[in-house]
Parts: C-alpha cells; sequence; structure tokens
C-alpha cells in the first residue's frame, strides 16, 4: 500500500476522506442543505460566497478538509508530547503539576471530571 507524506496516513484513508467529503458535499447541494459548519463555510467559498469574490475546487475543499481534521488529532498530541518531555527533564515542574492536580481533584471530591477547574491552576 503505497504511502503518503505521513507514515500512517495511506492513499486509501485519503481516497475515503475524498469520498465522504463528496458525499457530504453532493448530498448539501441536492437537498439545499445549510448549516453553520466548516464543510459549509467550505462550499461557500466553493460558490463564490465570499466578500473577495474567490471560489474552490472539489480538490481544493476537500484538501482543507483533510487539514482540518489532521490538525484536530496532530496539534493536541504535539503540546501533550512537549509537556510530558519537559516535565520528564524537569522534576521541579512535574512535582508542581502534580501537586495542582491534586489540589483540584481534592477540591472536587476525589474525581477529575469535565467540571474540575483545572484552569485555575499556573501550570
Amino acid at each position: 500500500m503505497q504511502k503518503t507524506w505521513c507514515s500512517s496516513i495511506t492513499e486509501r484513508r485519503v481516497n475515503i476522506l475524498h469520498e465522504v467529503i463528496r458525499d457530504i458535499i453532493n448530498y448539501r447541494e441536492t437537498h439545499d442543505v445549510k448549516r453553520n459548519d466548516f464543510v459549509q463555510l467550505l462550499l461557500n467559498i466553493k460558490h463564490g460566497v465570499t466578500n473577495d469574490g474567490s471560489s474552490f475546487t472539489f480538490n481544493e475543499i476537500a484538501a482543507q478538509a483533510f487539514v482540518f481534521f489532521i490538525d484536530g488529532f496532530e496539534t493536541p498530541s504535539s503540546i501533550m508530547m512537549f509537556a510530558f518531555y519537559e516535565m520528564a527533564k524537569n522534576q521541579d515542574i512535574q512535582d508542581k503539576v502534580r501537586e495542582e492536580i491534586r489540589r483540584a481533584v481534592a477540591k472536587y471530591d476525589g474525581n477529575i471530571t469535565y467540571d474540575t477547574d483545572l484552569y485555575e491552576s499556573s501550570f
């Protein structure tokens, strides 16, 4: 199986995403469906509904959708990798993060939930 620029992304997976995007676009155009989402933004650009009157081809729409999809996975993992690397190198940072997590968890009776406010911490 041929690989693309990223080792985990095969040509087959790219083709599947193309098919999904094509199906969504065809359905929306056939049934006059409009939604407030990323695909609709790309469709608006495709049809020249922009401030500057520019438009996209299907391949450009598919490429933008692909980048949007990949960025949703790659960015968080890269950030976590960097954070864990820094904590592994710096024991003092690791200790501070651990203590702040313990304080936040204790505040919510030992549970980490969506409501556990880890944003109050300085780390």
